[in-house]
């Protein structure tokens, strides 16, 4: 059952990165200047090959 979300989010800057594996979690790279923010992670479009344990 796929469920459409709207949010609205203030913030000072955004990117759009993928995810990369990261032994048995994920990883996704960030600016360094980054270092000690607070930060959303927010997953845009579901994909079923990674949830089933592929690369995608």
């Amino acid at each position: 059952m796929d469920i459409e979300v709207r949010m609205v989010l203030q913030g000072e800057e955004v990117v759009e990165r993928e995810v990369k594996r990261i032994g048995n979690s994920a990883h996704v790279m960030l600016p360094r200047s980054w270092i000690g923010a607070k930060v959303k992670v927010i997953r845009l479009k579901k994909d079923t090959q990674a949830e089933d344990g592929g690369e995608g």
